[in-house]
């Protein structure tokens, strides 16, 4: 058993991480895709379509406004290590834009897998649908034909990821993407309104897009609406003082107290002083390491949060004491 499991990792693994490879290079160009795995996929051997039973790892993305199919073998040799599969109409086949795939001997069969030699054909055949098909040997072949097949887009995200109703996992960059397999819409795109927890205004957003109220500036959280009297927003403060502060038309800005119970909340904040930067961070169970500077020029450790009250300084003056002069309160 243990010879067969060491058998299949040893197949597996090169083509998971060429996968993850790509992975980082649709994140790099900011480019919407989905991972998942294919079974019973085609592949040629000896000049005969073969179909394979075993599972192999697959991206998905959108190249022209077409989906188009990676799938990288667990079987590979110098001449192939995965196959390319674009599934088109016949209006979106003849006028399709091939320029991008001139690096790759792509063929384009009939939807009962029939090779068509010439596509002048096509105008012969009553198919409404065709596949574009063509085996790869290296990952910088899709590279390069990512490159020249699409534009790289304004994200929202740094890659947020979501299982689509497809089943597949969907990394979303752009704003109004769709799923690259069953061409759902975005979730950042559907939008829904929302009533304000601090100034109850209403106002639309999306489930995975927290846009601040247009017109107070909370970002709405459902941390926060769980928890109102801790502070653990994105301002610093609890639910419970930002409403206390709206009332007196007052910023959303944490006092001192504020700042440290969002410490003991993230483990690690920073503030600015006369320009010169200061960062927290949890030391072992209960202890605070505070830098200083841009290399940090200085480190002063504290025993517990008591400690840092009573005794953290900046020069001669306690930082409770001058804290409203302090700028930028924030998490790292």
């Amino acid at each position: 058993m243990e010879n067969k499991i060491n058998e299949i990792n040893r197949l597996y693994i090169p083509a998971l991480a060429e996968i993850e490879q790509l992975k980082n290079f649709l994140d790099k160009r900011q480019v919407d895709y989905a991972f998942g795995f294919r079974y019973q996929h085609h592949i040629w051997i000896k000049g005969n379509l073969i179909e394979e039973q075993y599972p192999i790892p697959v991206m998905y993305c959108s190249l022209q406004g077409k989906s188009i199919e990676f799938g990288i073998d667990i079987v590979q040799n110098e001449e192939y290590i995965g196959y390319l599969k674009l599934h088109l109409s016949r209006k979106e086949l003849i006028t399709f834009d091939f320029k991008s795939f001139k690096d790759f001997n792509f063929e384009i069969y009939r939807t009962n897998y029939q090779k068509i030699n010439n596509i002048k054909e096509i105008k012969h055949l009553e198919d409404s649908n065709f596949l574009i098909y063509s085996k790869f040997k290296s990952i910088e072949q899709i590279y390069k034909l990512i490159v020249d097949s699409t534009v790289t887009k304004h994200r929202i995200h740094k890659g947020a990821i979501f299982y689509c109703d497809c089943k597949h996992e969907v990394t979303m960059h752009t704003k109004h993407g769709k799923c690259p397999v069953c061409g759902k819409e975005s979730p950042y795109k559907r939008t829904i309104k929302i009533k304000c927890d601090v100034c109850r205004k209403k106002y639309l957003t999306s489930k995975y897009d927290y846009k601040p109220c247009p017109n107070c500036g909370w970002v709405n959280d459902i941390m926060c609406r769980k928890f109102p009297k801790n502070a653990i927003s994105l301002f610093m403060i609890s639910l419970k003082k930002a409403r206390q502060l709206y009332k007196i038309n007052e910023p959303f800005r944490p006092n001192f107290y504020d700042f440290l119970e969002a410490f003991d909340f993230y483990g690690e904040t920073g503030f600015k002083y006369n320009n010169i930067g200061f960062a927290l961070y949890r030391h072992g169970e209960n202890g605070i390491e505070m830098n200083w500077g841009p290399e940090p020029n200085g480190t002063i450790y504290f025993k517990n949060k008591e400690d840092f009250i009573e005794n953290a300084k900046i020069g001669d003056e306690y930082i409770k004491d001058i804290w409203d002069r302090i700028e930028e309160p924030s998490y790292l």
